[in-house]
């Protein structure tokens, strides 16, 4: 991606916090302008919007309340819901975990490439 005011592909993410919320804001290494801001997105907060037993509870409740269940949502809801449930439980296509970084630099653990996801 490059920066829509100058053209440079040297960008960064930094995340901030607007209005309680906490964002990502891309920025151009070289102009220092805001290509876009993206909302964080937080599996943790996530709710579960279906269901008889789970409607209402947070991803990463059910994954600690019912881990057999958020498996087979991992590889059987082939979703947004079922992506999330897989970032939670920090697996790939295979079950394996995948190290990554996260935006704020920080080990995370997570889906790798987008071909290896159970969806």
């Amino acid at each position: 991606m490059n920066c829509k005011s100058c053209g440079s592909n040297k960008i960064t993410e930094e995340v901030t916090m607007k209005d309680n919320v906490k964002m990502i804001d891309v920025i151009c290494e070289d102009c220092g302008s805001v290509c876009f801001t993206k909302q964080w997105q937080d599996n943790s907060a996530l709710i579960m919007p279906f269901g008889k037993k789970h409607k209402g509870k947070t991803i990463s409740a059910i994954v600690k309340e019912d881990r057999s269940y958020a498996e087979w949502a991992a590889e059987n809801m082939h979703n947004n819901i079922g992506r999330r449930f897989v970032e939670e439980l920090g697996l790939k296509g295979s079950g394996e975990p995948v190290e990554s970084m996260s935006a704020d630099g920080k080990k995370a653990y997570g889906p790798g490439n987008p071909g290896d996801a159970p969806f």
